[in-house]
């Protein structure tokens, strides 16, 4: 089996979306706002108008690094799921997307089950 040491990885994809989707996602994400970024959830809030809202702990993290409003935005992702008892999983990459459509994903692998950032094996990555 083939191991690597110190992975590092990128995936970049074309997505076709414009201007429009760009502003969208700004919005969305909070990076005009004087607190950006935030936590999300896909729970909906049943209570709009209560002034506190009772969630899951395992909320998404999203942290706004740069952004231009109608060019891209930069931005860092941690997922926060709740795992069974000994498991230990912590997932945080960061993202860049443009207005041509082209998205960046990227992330350091420091682990894999048992396997340290100096001895992970090629088929874990798959």
């Amino acid at each position: 089996a083939i191991q690597l040491a110190n992975v590092n990885f990128m995936i970049v994809e074309w997505i076709p979306f414009g201007t429009n989707n760009v502003v969208a996602l700004n919005e969305r994400l909070g990076a005009l706002d004087r607190c950006q970024g935030g936590l999300f959830t896909s729970q909906v809030d049943t209570k709009p108008t209560s002034t506190a809202l009772k969630g899951p702990e395992d909320l998404t993290s999203v942290s706004i690094i740069d952004f231009d409003l109608i060019h891209f935005i930069n931005f860092e992702t941690e997922i926060k799921y709740t795992e069974a008892l000994g498991i230990v999983q912590v997932e945080c990459f960061g993202m860049h997307l443009r207005m041509d459509g082209t998205v960046v994903n990227g992330m350091k692998i420091e682990a894999i089950m048992e396997r340290r950032a100096d001895n992970i094996s090629l088929d874990s990555l798959a």
